[in-house]
């Protein structure tokens, strides 16, 4: 009965550490806020506004004033897209897609010293001051699993709170 009873708390403590893990939570970077889940952590990386990181998705956001090009806000969000896909066409980078009213491109990228392949989800959004991608990566063989989780962050995504 006692063993009975110990595996029943332990059960208990092990369902509310998950659930808690999946709880969501806010994260900040200059004006934006996204939200995900308590297994995301900071992790600063050089060259962007914010990075998180949890244990199979990366997060990584940059903020493009529009002060820093000429012409640049009055771009729609379509053309930023187009500018940004661009910019990585050596990645093979699919078509500018739009979805669920949120607009963006995928690229698979291999890293030959791990050998790992990540396949990485480029959303771009237009606040009132700038442009933002924020992309979200995650191991080719986790794609699938996370893509809708992905979507669902990548639709929390808002500015000015």
């Amino acid at each position: 009965m006692k063993k009975l009873i110990c595996l029943l708390l332990l059960a208990v403590t092990l369902f509310s550490f998950v659930s808690c893990s999946r709880r969501p939570e806010d994260f900040k970077a200059a004006d934006m806020t996204i939200t995900l889940t308590r297994d995301f952590d900071p992790s600063p990386l050089p060259g962007f506004t914010a990075c998180y990181h949890s244990k199979r998705v990366m997060v990584m956001i940059m903020k493009e004033p529009f002060s820093i090009k000429e012409g640049f806000r009055h771009m729609t969000l379509a053309e930023y897209a187009q500018s940004v896909r661009a910019n990585n066409e050596s990645k093979n980078p699919s078509e500018v897609k739009e979805e669920d009213g949120l607009t963006y491109f995928s690229y698979v990228y291999s890293d030959a010293e791990r050998g790992k392949t990540y396949v990485y989800l480029c959303f771009t959004y237009k606040s009132i001051d700038g442009f933002w991608l924020v992309q979200f990566a995650t191991p080719e063989k986790h794609a699938d699993k996370y893509r809708d989780d992905i979507f669902g962050w990548a639709k929390s995504v808002r500015f000015g709170d």
